[in-house]
């Protein structure tokens, strides 16, 4: 399953939801890796048209929910 991510809160329920401010933007060829604080760091990558869907800059809040499966830790 794919990680979603969004400017606003919404209602859609998600096990592994989360909220944080995004610091970082980092080119990944046809994405874009984002780096999220929510408490912990967590690194998305998104597709560049996804990122422009958004209009996100640094310091922007953001929601994100995270499916079980797209989780891995280092």
């Amino acid at each position: 399953e794919r990680i979603n991510i969004w400017r606003e809160e919404t209602d859609r329920s998600s096990k592994n939801a989360f909220v944080g401010t995004l610091i970082q933007l980092t080119d990944a060829n046809s994405r874009v890796r984002a780096l999220m604080d929510v408490g912990l760091m967590l690194s998305v990558l998104i597709p560049k048209e996804r990122l422009e869907d958004l209009d996100i800059r640094i310091g922007t809040k953001l929601w994100v929910g995270c499916p079980e499966q797209s989780i891995e830790v280092f």
